[in-house]
C-alpha cells in the first residue's frame, strides 16, 4: 500500500530537510566533540515541538503521522536534535492526561523515558534527567521527572 501525504506534511518534510541540511556535519561535531545544539535547533523546537498536538492542548493540530513525516525527513539528514524526543514525550504526556502546557509554550523540553522490567523508582529508568535535583511527579500511567535545577528538561515515563 502507498502512503500519500498531505499538501501540509509535504510542507513539513521540505522544511524539515531544509532546516536539518547541515546534519551530517553537526552529527559528526557531536560525535567528535560531544554533543551540542545545531544552528537550527532553536527553530525546529520553536516552530515544530507541539507538531501533532491537538489544538486544545496547546498543540497546532495535526496528526500524529505529520510529526512522523518530520522525524523520518530529519533523520535522513542525520541532524542531531531533541525534537523527535520532545514530539515523542509530549505524545506520550497529552495521551495519559497529563498537563502538556510547559512543553507546549516552549518554557520546558521534555524527553521520554523508558522504564526497566521488575524495577521500581527514578533511579530505575534508562533515560532520566541527572543534573541537580529531580521531581518526580506521578499518574496512574505516567510519571514526569522535572530537574529543579535548570528547568529546561523533562522527562516523561509511560508505564504500561
Amino acid at each position: 500500500m502507498r502512503a500519500t501525504f498531505t499538501p501540509e506534511q509535504i510542507q513539513i518534510e521540505e522544511a524539515m530537510v531544509e532546516l536539518g541540511a547541515g546534519g551530517l556535519v553537526d552529527a559528526r561535531a557531536c560525535l567528535e566533540h560531544g554533543w551540542r545544539p545545531p544552528a537550527a535547533e532553536a527553530q525546529l523546537l520553536a516552530d515544530f515541538g507541539v507538531l501533532g498536538l491537538p489544538e486544545e492542548l496547546g498543540g497546532y493540530g495535526g496528526t500524529l503521522v505529520d510529526a512522523v513525516v518530520a522525524v523520518e525527513a530529519l533523520a535522513r539528514t542525520l541532524v542531531p536534535t531533541r525534537l523527535p524526543a520532545q514530539l515523542a514525550a509530549i505524545q506520550v504526556a497529552a495521551a495519559a492526561g497529563l498537563d502538556v502546557t510547559p512543553a507546549a509554550t516552549g518554557s520546558e523540553r521534555w524527553a521520554l523515558a523508558a522504564d526497566e522490567p521488575q524495577a521500581d523508582g527514578s533511579d530505575a529508568w534508562s533515560a532520566v534527567v541527572s543534573d541537580g535535583a529531580v521531581w518526580v511527579f506521578e499518574q496512574p500511567d505516567a510519571a514526569v521527572a522535572a530537574n529543579t535545577s535548570q528547568a529546561e528538561t523533562r522527562t516523561v515515563q509511560a508505564r504500561c
